[in-house]
Parts: C-alpha cells; sequence; structure tokens
C-alpha cells in the first residue's frame, strides 16, 4: 500500500492555497494513491520531469503543480512543493 508524506514546505504552501484549490489538490493527491494501490483506473496527469528535477515527477491541476518523488522500495509517495507553475520549479 502507498502511502503520502508532505514536506514541511508543501505543507505550509497548502495552508495557504484557498479551500477549493486545497481540495483539489488533496483529491488528485489521492487519485493518485488510489492509482497506485490498485484501486482505481482513473487516469492520472503525472509527468517524469528532466533537466537539475530529473528525480521528481509533477502533477497538474489548473495553473497548480504538485512536484513530487516516488520511493518505490517503501511504497511512499513524498509531496516536496505545491505551487503556480511560475515559480515552482525556482529552487
Amino acid at each position: 500500500m502507498w502511502s503520502v508524506e508532505f514536506s514541511r514546505e508543501a505543507r505550509k504552501q497548502l495552508e495557504k492555497v484557498d479551500a477549493h484549490i486545497e481540495n483539489k489538490i488533496v483529491e488528485k493527491i489521492r487519485n493518485l494513491k488510489e492509482w497506485l494501490n490498485g484501486e482505481s483506473s482513473a487516469q492520472v496527469d503525472i509527468k517524469r520531469l528532466g533537466g537539475e528535477w530529473k528525480d521528481f515527477h509533477r502533477i497538474r491541476t489548473g495553473k497548480i503543480r504538485i512536484l513530487l518523488s516516488m520511493d518505490n522500495r517503501i511504497n511512499t509517495i513524498r509531496i516536496h512543493a505545491i505551487g503556480f507553475r511560475g515559480d515552482v520549479y525556482k529552487k
């Protein structure tokens, strides 16, 4: 079973967004987890990133991007950052 962990930064970013956007973000993460667990056949808009972000994936929900990594050894999804597409990729 896959589990989800949030970095401290991602949790702070999630708290800053409006409630309806927060619900959409949580729903996208839940959909990914269910898909990985084989509980859902819903389409998940996930993309592997390249360059300096080569070990990360992103989920898109409107203009918001969720940056995450997945550890297949311990079945953990780690959410690293949540933000608007123009800002989230800046380190």
